[in-house]
């Protein structure tokens, strides 16, 4: 009986969390802002998270009913929760894009940057790659933030986000193979 009072638990619990899941995903996928001037559920101006979650819950007697039995400290909706399932969300995402680069039709990989400054004046990079898996893809790996402008500096910051994703042996291995040297017949 204690068994059972625990899955049922834990599968509502699972069932809330997916719901605070489906949220974010709805509002990273479609690039819309999550918060308001005020991060409570009873502000008009809460944010498209805290709203999107409320309107669930109006049509969701289940999520509802799960929401009224966790506590406020609990509640996965905070800012600092949000930014964090964000995180976890580009991490798979980033895994996913690395996996299908390694998988690609051929044998080479594009590696393409741009740069530009953000609002508070850091300079971002955008490093993508391209490269083809049936039909040629052009992925965003990741933005890194420029500490210094030079090239080295640059060069270092690529290196190092093709390395925190796996990705840097894969090139390495597949430009070893085209650059070593072949016979000649004499």
């Amino acid at each position: 009986v204690h068994r059972q009072l625990i899955a049922h638990q834990l599968e509502k619990n699972r069932y809330y969390l997916h719901s605070v899941f489906d949220c974010i995903k709805f509002l990273v996928t479609n690039e819309l802002a999550f918060q308001g001037d005020e991060e409570n559920q009873q502000s008009f101006s809460a944010g498209k998270f805290l709203n999107l979650f409320q309107s669930m819950m109006e049509r969701d007697t289940k999520l509802k009913e799960r929401t009224t039995k966790i506590p406020a400290n609990d509640s996965y909706l905070s800012p600092e929760m949000q930014n964090e399932m964000i995180s976890i969300f580009a991490t798979l995402v980033q895994k996913a894009i690395v996996c299908e680069t390694k998988q690609s039709d051929g044998k080479c990989v594009s590696i393409f940057c741009d740069g530009t400054r953000d609002r508070n004046n850091i300079e971002q990079l955008a490093v993508a790659l391209r490269y083809v898996k049936e039909t040629p893809k052009e992925r965003l790996l990741t933005v890194v933030n420029l500490s210094s402008l030079d090239a080295n500096s640059i060069a270092h910051s690529i290196l190092d986000s093709l390395r925190e994703t796996e990705l840097i042996y894969t090139i390495v291995q597949h430009s070893s193979q085209f650059s070593t040297p072949r016979e000649h017949p004499h």
